[in-house]
């Protein structure tokens, strides 16, 4: 229920995190380019990985998370505290 979620504040890498349904999820190669792109179909929960500490170009400070065994890239803004 995501009344009883909280925006992101105070997580750290491992935690377990809520992942809403339809947003948006990104793999990059190392030049920054998009290798590849998904959205999520359902609420899911998922493994913080890393916080990055740099900004992108869009402002956003994406997080890196475990979803279905690969590492993506969310912007935190989409991701709650349970």
């Amino acid at each position: 229920m995501i009344s009883n979620l909280s925006l992101m504040r105070n997580i750290k890498e491992g935690d377990l995190v809520y992942l809403p349904a339809n947003v948006t999820l990104v793999q990059k190669h190392r030049d920054g380019s998009v290798l590849r792109h998904t959205t999520t179909e359902k609420p899911n929960h998922v493994v913080l990985i890393r916080k990055k500490t740099n900004q992108t170009h869009d402002g956003s400070h994406p997080c890196e998370v475990l979803y279905n065994a690969e590492r993506w890239l969310v912007s935190k803004t989409d991701l709650y505290t349970l």
